[in-house]
């Protein structure tokens, strides 16, 4: 046979290995087990209840296993989708805070950052001086120097036509800024003519607007100059003007600034609430204005009675 415990062949009847020493047999005609494994200890003893022995199984050591990389990324993945739709649902998306909690790009990040930053340092360029230059010159040079020609409008002036007399940017703006323009534009030279009709008031300027202008309507010393040397050299008294009274304030038929008169003494004294037309009449020898009601037939002759009409050329 061969010892079980160094594999060394040995008589079969031999008590111990002539090799290791080992033990084969505890006395004669009884041989001793192959080597066995070391004999389990006792388990300790085990509480009790009511004498009975109670049965706790020993607790198992679990093996730890390792969560693959790839698992713990999909679970975030997963978590920042969920996240995602939520905030969509509940329309949280407009709180930065929320935001700021989740995941994004760092190209994003990069981009949003760089926009921002361009937007906060938009360029600021020199606006060109335009006025005294053309119209079309003066648009293609702010054109050309990034600029938006805005809106233009035109204002009677001595200036040659076209001719740009303001502007509304100077200095230096950013690029893209509109400028608008005020652009000269011939004056309209008035033409004072005598019409020898008798009419209300209401009626001359009627008669005038169907000429294409309005009753005569005064805006400097010089214009009211002409006007009287007119009505001098006609010899008539009553001519109708084209001022008027609305509320407490005085117009032009024309629209013109109310800025020049010429009034009698006393005048205007809107005699019975009535008087609220204007008319150039002769006096003590002196043409002033006076504040006349619509209908002056009963005052005065109808021979007497004319207009002064206002048109351009």
């Amino acid at each position: 046979m061969y010892c079980p415990q160094c594999g060394h062949q040995i008589d079969d009847d031999a008590t111990y290995c002539s090799n290791c020493g080992m033990q084969l047999k505890l006395s004669k005609g009884r041989e001793t087990q192959d080597a066995q494994p070391e004999a389990a200890q006792p388990a300790a003893a085990q509480p009790t209840i009511n004498g009975t022995a109670s049965f706790q199984p020993a607790e198992e050591e679990k093996p730890h296993r390792k969560v693959p990389a790839a698992a713990i990324i999909a679970g975030v993945a997963c978590i920042a989708v969920a996240l995602v739709v939520a905030a969509s649902c509940l329309g949280l998306f407009g709180d930065s805070g929320l935001l700021g909690l989740l995941p994004s790009g760092g190209s994003d990040t990069g981009a949003s950052t760089s926009t921002s930053q361009q937007s906060s340092t938009t360029k600021q360029v020199s606006v060109p001086t335009v006025s005294g230059m053309a119209q079309a010159d003066a648009e293609a040079k702010l054109t050309d120097a990034g600029f938006v020609v805005g809106t233009i409008t035109t204002q009677e002036s001595d200036e040659a036509e076209g001719t740009v007399l303001s502007q509304s940017v100077a200095g230096s703006a950013e690029e893209g800024t509109k400028v608008d323009l005020v652009v000269a534009k011939k004056a309209k030279k008035k033409v004072f003519t005598i019409v020898h009709e008798c009419m209300t008031r209401e009626e001359a300027e009627a008669y005038c607007e169907a000429q294409g202008g309005t009753l005569a309507c005064i805006a400097s010393q010089d214009e009211w100059n002409q006007v009287v040397s007119m009505l001098n050299a006609d010899g008539h008294s009553v001519y109708w003007l084209g001022g008027y009274r609305s509320g407490d304030s005085w117009y032009w038929a024309d629209g013109s600034t109310f800025s020049f008169t010429d009034w009698a003494s006393g005048e205007p004294n809107n005699d019975q609430g009535i008087e609220n037309y204007m008319a150039a009449m002769l006096a003590g020898g002196t043409i002033k204005m006076y504040d006349e009601p619509n209908d002056v037939s009963s005052y005065y002759k109808s021979s007497m009675i004319n207009f002064v009409m206002q048109t351009y050329e």
